[in-house]
């Protein structure tokens, strides 16, 4: 049996890869509670909502329909009827950036935020 020998690069790439996973999981933790979301259906904005308001409502296509619900800052799909239930499965969002996906419907719902922070201009 021939012994493996853990080489210097091996313990490099390690720590790097472990420290880029702790960083980005700390940006994902650090990422601002969103104020509102898009509403994107076959890659056209079919509305924005405001997380500040309760609401629910149905957005219907040929292809089929999903019930989004906004309640406590959060938001999620409670219905849909696409045959492997993703979107519904999904659970709540409120940061920005984070997003519920269903793709038999091509439906987006994606948070978003006043100056996010994600695209910024440099002068």
């Amino acid at each position: 049996m021939k012994k493996t020998a853990i080489k210097r690069a091996d313990i490099i790439l390690f720590f790097a890869a472990a420290g880029l996973s702790a960083v980005l999981f700390l940006c994902s933790l650090m990422a601002g509670a969103g104020n509102r979301i898009e509403v994107y259906l076959d890659g056209e904005l079919y509305g924005s909502y405001s997380l500040s308001s309760d609401l629910t409502f149905t957005v219907s296509s040929e292809i089929g329909s999903n019930t989004v619900v906004i309640a406590d800052g959060k938001a999620y799909v409670s219905e849909a009827d696409c045959p492997d239930l993703t979107c519904a499965k999904s659970g709540a969002v409120f940061r920005v950036g984070e997003r519920i996906v269903c793709l038999p419907h091509k439906l987006l719902i994606k948070v978003a935020g006043d100056g996010d922070g994600v695209d910024m201009e440099l002068e």
